[in-house]
């Protein structure tokens, strides 16, 4: 049924693009897809015909078809033939796209490949090549291999937009026939970011591109979204936005659902949601973001992170004894979550600091009976078998809330 699936949302996706020809502008990554692919559409959808849509599971092979043709994922798999006539119908309907950012997302071999058969972006934006998907890669370099070709079967006439500061990623520079912009914290990136402040009440920077500098301002925490906001600022210049058009649209950024969301919690706490999903770059980035940002107590939820393959357990230990340092109060979730505590012990914290839980509802009732007045929670783990957005429900002041500002409340989530 997938296989059948597949194959007809593919014929039906060609043929949309093959009819309606819109530009297409590709993202990939082991970090940062979708929090870049938003900072670009809120920006490309003020001057051109798109189509915005930031809901997770549309970066796959399924899910990048659905995308283009504009429908989203059946509840049921009974609805599937339903879903693809609205699919054809969108191919003959006469509603025009201009342009269109895809998140291309790969968890095996073969995928970008898949994807590159049928999409022929215009430009094409790599974020950072990390431990994630390595069970099924190995290591970096096949991850590289894989996410690269977006970069490397680009021609003459289109853009690539690298990450400087990534060592792999800016090796692509040569690579590729594409015209290069690169962006990054270095003096050598083309478009730099530079005089960075973040605080409890957003981020604040500024920009430096071919000798023009000019200052942005986000209410989003952490200095890593910078590396979304700076493939986008490079866009609008492609584009030729000005700078006043661009900072007038990126101070507009929220961030999506379960990324370093700010949400306000029980007994006048501060919760970082950031439970969309989790790699050891990403997580190492949020510590130290809760490191910067609170004026309380830190305490830190981490969940297991999965598809780590081999290198599973060095990786939690990782965190562990980054943890260790940074954080007042330490609670692992699942099996990858102890393997975080233990470490954490290992190396010297505090074990009345530190408490281990098998799932996300334990780990709320947890953290129902220890949170304080100023305290600051970071939430944080893998989608599948963690769910620690589950946990933020329990300790939002205003639960109520939870279906509008959590990840994965739709129905289809609902039932697993």
């Amino acid at each position: 049924m997938k296989k059948i699936v597949q194959s007809l949302l593919k014929y039906l996706a060609k043929w949309y693009l093959s009819k309606h020809k819109p530009e297409i502008i590709a993202i990939t990554g082991s970090v940062g897809k979708t929090t870049t692919k938003k900072a670009v559409s809120i920006l490309i959808n003020e001057k051109f015909q798109t189509n915005q849509q930031f809901e997770s599971g549309y970066n796959t092979e399924i899910g990048v078809p659905l995308f283009i043709l504009g429908q989203k994922i059946p509840n049921h798999i009974i609805l599937w033939p339903v879903t693809l006539l609205k699919c054809l119908f969108s191919v003959l309907s006469s509603n025009k796209l201009e342009k269109l950012v895809i998140e291309m997302g790969t968890e095996k071999p073969g995928e970008i490949s898949y994807l590159l058969s049928f999409i022929k972006p215009k430009i094409s934006i790599l974020t950072a090549i990390a431990p994630a998907h390595l069970e099924k890669f190995d290591n970096l370099d096949n991850i590289l291999k894989e996410k690269g070709k977006i970069i490397t079967s680009l021609t003459t006439d289109d853009t690539a937009i690298l990450n400087y500061d990534d060592s792999r990623v800016i090796s692509l520079k040569d690579k590729t026939k594409a015209k290069v912009i690169t962006y990054g914290l270095s003096d050598n990136a083309d478009v730099q970011a530079f005089d960075i402040n973040t605080s409890i009440n957003g981020t604040n920077f500024k920009i430096r591109y071919k000798n023009k500098e000019f200052p942005i301002s986000v209410k989003t925490i952490g200095e890593h979204v910078i590396y979304s906001l700076l493939p986008a600022v490079a866009v609008g210049f492609i584009y030729n936005y000005t700078i006043e058009e661009i900072q007038s649209i990126i101070s507009g950024f929220e961030s999506v659902k379960g990324r370093m969301n700010l949400i306000s919690g029980i007994n006048n706490s501060i919760i970082i949601d950031d439970s969309y999903n989790a790699s050891p770059i990403s997580v190492k980035q949020a510590i130290e973001t809760l490191n910067k940002i609170a004026s309380g107590r830190k305490i830190a939820v981490l969940g297991t992170m999965n598809e780590l393959g081999d290198s599973f357990t060095e990786e939690h230990k990782n965190l562990g004894r980054e943890a260790a340092d940074k954080v007042d109060l330490l609670i692992g979730v699942g099996k990858g979550g102890k393997i975080i505590t233990d470490e954490a012990k290992l190396v010297g914290m505090d074990s009345k600091e530190i408490f281990f839980c098998d799932n996300s509802i334990d780990a709320g009732y947890l953290l129902k009976g220890i949170i304080k007045s100023g305290d600051t929670v970071l939430l944080k783990g893998s989608q599948n078998n963690v769910r620690l957005e589950k946990a933020i429900a329990m300790i939002m002041k205003e639960p109520f809330k939870a279906k509008e500002s959590l990840v994965r409340q739709e129905g289809f989530w609902k039932k697993r």
